[in-house]
C-alpha cells in the first residue's frame, strides 16, 4: 500500500513539475518576444499643427513649440495651440543658411534656438521675438566635424564631434568653448564607414545626467557628469530589435554613401525615464509598433511600455516632452492626409 501511494506521490510531483516548468516557458518565450510590458503611455491631449509638414522633434520655447518640418527643411514655431507664428528657411552655405537633410535642431533655450548646419560644420543661433524668428549669430565649429547636439538646461550647446581631438565639445550659449569630453579613438578625418555611422548622435540631458543616443546603430550610452567630466556608467541596445538591418553602406574610392533609416525613431525623457521608439516596417505586429523601450537614466532597462492613442491610431515616433512632462508624439497616417497631429501621452504604470 506504502508503494502505491508512493508511487502515486511521484506522478503527482511530475504533473506538477511539468505544468511548472510550462508556465516558466511561456513566461520566457513571452519575454522573448517583448511582451515585457510594464506600463502604459496613455493620450491626454492632441492638438493639429497649423499648416501641416513632417517633423520628428519638437522643443518647447517659452510660447509654444520650435521644430524643423522636413518636407521643406524649414524652421517652424507654434504656440501652445498649435497656431503657425512664423517660418525661417534659407537655403545655402552663407551666415545664416544650411541645407535639406544636413541640418538638426539641437535644441532652445527660453526664446534662443540652436540648429547644426552639419555641412558647413557650424551652429546657428536664432531669437523668438515678437512671434518671428530672427537670425542672430553662427559658431563655427573647428574641433572637428559637428555630427549632432543638445541644449542643456542652463543653456549650454553640447556638440558630438567627428575626426577631432575629442568626440564632444561644451559651448557658452555665446559659442565660446567651455570645455573638451572624451579623447577620440580615432583622431583622423578618415575614419571607418562604420565609426562615421555611429558618429552620429542626439544627447539628451537631466539633472547630472546625460545620454547619447547613435539612433543609426541603436546604441546607447549612459553617462553621469560633474565638474571633472563624462563618466561612462553603461552601454547597450534596446531589445527587441524590430528591423535589424536599417541602414546599408557603399563605399567607392575616398567616398561614401548611405541608404536607409534611423534605427531610433525619436526618443523622450519623462520624469527619470528615457523612453526610445525603434523603427518598424511592414513585417513588425501592430502591438509591436505602439510599443516604446524605457530606461533609467543609469541604463537600467524598465521594460516595455505600451501606446494607446485615443482613436487607436498606430505610433510612428516619439517627439520630444512637453513643458508639463507630457511625452510627444506622432502617428501614422496616410500619405494624403493633410493634417499633422502631435499628441502628449501620460505615463501611467
Amino acid at each position: 500500500m506504502f508503494q502505491k501511494k508512493g508511487g502515486k506521490m511521484r506522478k503527482i510531483f511530475k504533473i506538477y513539475s511539468f505544468a511548472a516548468l510550462t508556465v516558466l516557458l511561456i513566461f520566457f518565450t513571452a519575454c522573448q518576444k517583448g511582451d515585457n510590458v510594464r506600463g502604459h503611455l496613455v493620450e491626454v491631449k492632441r492638438m493639429t499643427l497649423e499648416g501641416g509638414g513632417d517633423f520628428n522633434r519638437l522643443y518647447a520655447w517659452e510660447e509654444g513649440y520650435a521644430g524643423i518640418d522636413w518636407s521643406d527643411a524649414s524652421l517652424k514655431i507654434f504656440n501652445k495651440d498649435g497656431k503657425l507664428l512664423d517660418r525661417y528657411s534659407k537655403e545655402g552655405s552663407g551666415p545664416g543658411e544650411y541645407n535639406k537633410n544636413r541640418v538638426q535642431l539641437m535644441g532652445v533655450d527660453k526664446n534662443r534656438i540652436y540648429l547644426a548646419a552639419l555641412d558647413k560644420s557650424a551652429v546657428l543661433a536664432f531669437e523668438v521675438g515678437s512671434g518671428k524668428i530672427l537670425f542672430r549669430d553662427e559658431y563655427p565649429v573647428n574641433e572637428g566635424s559637428l555630427r549632432g547636439g543638445a541644449v542643456d538646461p542652463d543653456g549650454h550647446i553640447w556638440l558630438a564631434l567627428q575626426g577631432g581631438a575629442y568626440d564632444v565639445a561644451e559651448l557658452s550659449p555665446e559659442g565660446e568653448i567651455l570645455k573638451l569630453y572624451l579623447p577620440a579613438e580615432e583622431k583622423e578625418r578618415a575614419m571607418s564607414p562604420e565609426k562615421l555611422i555611429k558618429s552620429m548622435k542626439w544627447i539628451a540631458f537631466r539633472g547630472n545626467k546625460a545620454v547619447f543616443i547613435s539612433f543609426m546603430t541603436y546604441e546607447l550610452h549612459f553617462y553621469s557628469r560633474d565638474e571633472k567630466g563624462l563618466h561612462l556608467i553603461t552601454e547597450m541596445i534596446p531589445r527587441p530589435v524590430y528591423v535589424e538591418n536599417n541602414y546599408e553602406i557603399k563605399t567607392s574610392g575616398n567616398s561614401i554613401s548611405m541608404t536607409g533609416r534611423p534605427g531610433i525613431s525619436g526618443y523622450a525623457i519623462s520624469g527619470e525615464t528615457l523612453f526610445v521608439k525603434l523603427l518598424t516596417d511592414s513585417e513588425t505586429a501592430r502591438k509591436e509598433k505602439n510599443r516604446v523601450h524605457a530606461f533609467s537614466l543609469d541604463g537600467e532597462g524598465k521594460g516595455l511600455f505600451e501606446c494607446r492613442l485615443e482613436k487607436g491610431e498606430t505610433l510612428r515616433n516619439l517627439a520630444g516632452v512637453s513643458p508639463e512632462g507630457h511625452v510627444l508624439a506622432f502617428f501614422e497616417t496616410e500619405e494624403s492626409a493633410s493634417d499633422t497631429v502631435l499628441c502628449e501621452l501620460e505615463v501611467r504604470k
